[in-house]
């Protein structure tokens, strides 16, 4: 196989093309229960098919099957500092910002959980803050304020959390991988969700040399369930529009992997991939929802099939069905 990275991924047996690396097709959603679908797998062959031809292309943010006994001490683990990056200043150009705006908007949410995890209003732990931007971000002046909090649990909990921001692991096993435990609360999943999307994006914000990537965003089911906190659900559609927009400023793809169908529908996400699932908000077993799918793709997921999908181009109006959806290579005649 060649070096270089290939336009196309070919998924499913019929090698339905997946321009990954345009810019008008660099969007993947994808919706599938990872019990009723072999959604993992497809995540996993078509990041391995990546990773292989550029060991530096492939970021996963999410559960994948979390299980710590499975991380062995032998691998790789980068840590990033987010206290660091945001010591550094913001220039004036319009670009400056746009960045500054992101940064402010990443504290917010923040601050947000905080909130949500205290169970109390914001201004009650934590008042409002300056910085100066020609040499910091909005972080450093929170950091400050709750320096000068009150002595108590709060204001030694609220700076506990901040020192976390120095050591956000990132683990490199085929490609780098923020986990996600969903064995946690909602409000705490939703934290560490931020951690990872929210380093992501500093990161990208520092590289000096161009660099094609491919973020695979998994967000677990107990965030965006029709059950969910509306808070919660709120904060993760905000993250996620936020990872949506990335592609307009960096050489980055993105597949959005849900077990739901909030939040696919708010983004405008051009391609999408539906497999089997089981989720109440837009339930493929209702009759008035059938006309969405195919019918030969509504007979298979009946009969409990996990590697039938359809693809979905929602730009041309078209609708393809796939199946063996974990068949996945860079080039022909070479699938996993």
């Amino acid at each position: 196989m060649s070096t270089e990275l290939k336009d196309l991924l070919y998924i499913g047996r019929e090698e339905h093309e997946w321009n990954w690396k345009d810019l008008y097709n660099c969007k993947l959603a994808i919706m599938g229960s990872n019990k009723l679908s072999n959604k993992q797998q497809l995540l996993d062959n078509i990041t391995g098919q990546i990773n292989k031809v550029d060991p530096k292309a492939v970021f996963r943010i999410g559960n994948f099957l979390y299980d710590k006994v499975n991380l062995k001490t032998s691998d790789h683990r980068d840590y990033y500092n987010l206290v660091e990056f945001e010591n550094g200043p913001t220039t004036e150009s319009f670009i400056a910002r746009e960045f500054e705006s992101r940064r402010m908007d990443f504290v917010q949410i923040l601050l947000k959980l905080y909130s949500l995890l205290l169970k109390m209003p914001r201004t009650d732990f934590l008042p409002l803050a300056s910085y100066q931007k020609s040499i910091e971000g909005p972080l450093i002046g929170y950091l400050r304020a709750a320096e000068k909090m009150e002595e108590g649990e709060t204001k030694d909990w609220v700076l506990a959390q901040f020192q976390s921001l120095e050591k956000i692991e990132w683990i490199y096993k085929n490609g780098y991988t923020y986990y996600v435990d969903e064995s946690k609360p909602a409000e705490e999943m939703s934290l560490d969700l931020l951690m990872g999307i929210w380093s992501f994006w500093a990161l990208t914000s520092t590289l000096e040399e161009p660099q094609q990537m491919l973020l695979v965003l998994d967000i677990p089911k107990k965030l965006t369930d029709i059950d969910a906190d509306q808070s919660i659900k709120e904060i993760i559609k905000q993250l996620i529009t936020y990872v949506s927009s990335l592609p307009d400023e960096i050489t980055l793809s993105i597949i959005l992997s849900t077990e739901t169908m909030f939040p696919i529908p708010e983004l405008n996400i051009r391609h999408q991939l539906y497999l089997n699932y089981d989720s109440p908000d837009f339930d493929w077993r209702v009759a008035e929802n059938e006309e969405f799918f195919l019918p030969e793709i509504i007979e298979r997921w009946t009969k409990h099939s996990k590697t039938d999908g359809i693809w979905l181009d929602m730009a041309l109006g078209e609708k393809k069905a796939l199946s063996e959806i974990v068949e996945v290579n860079i080039e022909k005649g070479n699938k996993c």
